[in-house]
């Protein structure tokens, strides 16, 4: 039993990277081949062939092939059982770049699905700033695919840290920040 990948890029088939997590049965002349989501690289669908062969190792020719689908295609597939969804947090951003005492702050976190790569719509956000050791009071939300969290910067603070938690479809994530005042 080989795996193969199609690599659109080289535009050929290439061999999938071992350890393959590919089980194969064959009962009663029924084969059934399993295939552990983790070889799917947690895709949402795909498209497969499959090809079989005869072959005589001694002489290493090929004795007979069937593919299929026989057009020379490939079928589709969407597993029924989705990938459990997680949120995907990226590094935290800053508005304006550096944090300046007594004006205003924004720190934003970009948070996308893992099931549609796309940046959340709505949610909430609870905010846990500290300036210097002291908690800060913040106003969290989720704007255009991000978790914000939005601060008075104190006066005579010289650093800003914390974390946001973005909770979105009954998943959550944290992301932990720090930020130098001037």
């Amino acid at each position: 039993m080989q795996l193969e990948r199609w690599d659109a890029q080289a535009g050929e088939w290439v061999g999938d990277a071992l350890p393959t997590r590919l089980r194969v049965r064959n009962a009663g002349n029924v084969v059934t081949v399993d295939l552990h989501r983790s070889e799917l690289a947690d895709g949402s669908r795909f498209g497969f062939a499959v090809t079989s062969a005869d072959l005589d190792l001694g002489s290493e020719s090929i004795l007979g092939a069937d593919f299929a689908p026989e057009d020379g295609t490939y079928w589709r597939y969407t597993p029924a059982n989705k990938p459990a969804l997680r949120l995907l947090a990226t590094r935290a951003l800053a508005a304006p770049v550096r944090p300046r005492a007594g004006r205003p702050f924004t720190i934003s976190v970009p948070v996308s699905r893992s099931d549609t790569k796309r940046g959340i719509t709505g949610g909430t956000v609870t905010c846990a700033v500290i300036a210097d050791g002291t908690n800060v009071r913040a106003t969290g939300r989720v704007r255009a695919g991000q978790g914000q969290c939005s601060l008075v910067v104190p006066h005579g603070a010289s650093t800003i840290g914390g974390s946001m938690t973005v909770r979105s479809g009954g998943k959550s994530v944290t992301a932990r920040f720090s930020f130098t005042v001037r």
